[in-house]
């Protein structure tokens, strides 16, 4: 099935990268802002690694100035071209305060959205539906509602995009171990462990799981499997968890 955005943002690429060549003698302003839009694009637009964020408006801010230097150039060239004629100066000036203001508004009324986690997930789900870290960031919210058999709807939607993300592995496991469903949680773990890049949070949450199994030696090893040092692993507990101690780790006090 043909994705009309994909498709639009992969012939904005191609203008931009086109255009740079085309223009760096003829029009080395316009070049400027190719490359402007180009350099900080490329290392977050997933074409070169994979850099395991939701693109958004945030990651635009710099590419945005190549853009803007191309907007400018075209209205300098409009308001030459119509030097002699007062009307078209006045209607360019008026598109450029409708700019201002449409997008002033529209980052005002974006802002609310980063008010809380829940309406920043929603939004997100929102706004990209087939990316699998904004399901997986979805599901948080009814996680942390109670709501595991919704948040495990979510997380499954989000499998079926993309099965090796390792957060949504993890997540998927915490609303297991929370449904008192132990075998597919472990099961879920591991996955996590195992996949590439790695969740570093999953050794954690074996810990914690293995010590609501009254199992602590065990949860120790799993957290010695990341720091790799037992007397690291020590000292983590007794400045982090120093409430598990008296209950779990007698030997530490």
């Amino acid at each position: 099935m043909l994705n009309i955005e994909t498709l639009l943002g992969l012939l904005i690429l191609l203008f931009f990268v086109v255009s740079f060549f085309v223009f760096l003698f003829k029009k080395p302003v316009l070049a400027l802002g190719s490359l402007f839009f180009l350099a900080p694009f490329l290392p977050v637009s997933n074409l070169v690694f994979p850099i395991g964020t939701i693109a958004g408006e945030r990651l635009m801010f710099y590419p945005s100035f190549g853009l803007c230097l191309y907007i400018g150039w075209i209205l300098a060239w409009l308001i030459t071209k119509a030097s002699t004629k007062r009307i078209f100066k006045t209607l360019i000036l008026v598109f450029v305060l409708g700019l201002v203001v449409f997008f002033s508004i529209r980052s005002i009324v974006r802002s609310f959205d980063w008010l809380t986690e829940e309406r920043l997930f929603t939004s997100a789900r929102k706004c990209a539906p087939n990316s699998v870290l904004s399901r997986s960031n979805f599901a948080t919210i009814f996680y942390f509602k109670g709501d595991y058999d919704r948040a495990e709807k979510e997380i499954l939607a989000a499998y079926q995009i993309y099965d090796k993300y390792s957060k949504a592995m993890n997540n998927l496991a915490l609303i297991y171990w929370k449904k008192g469903e132990f075998e597919k949680a472990k099961k879920e773990y591991f996955r996590a462990i195992k996949n590439w890049p790695p969740y570093e949070g999953v050794y954690e949450n074996l810990f914690f799981f293995y010590l609501s199994q009254n199992k602590p030696e065990r949860a120790k090893k799993w957290l010695g499997l990341y720091y790799d040092d037992p007397k690291k692993v020590e000292e983590y507990i007794r400045i982090k968890y120093p409430y598990l101690i008296p209950k779990y780790f007698k030997n530490l006090q």
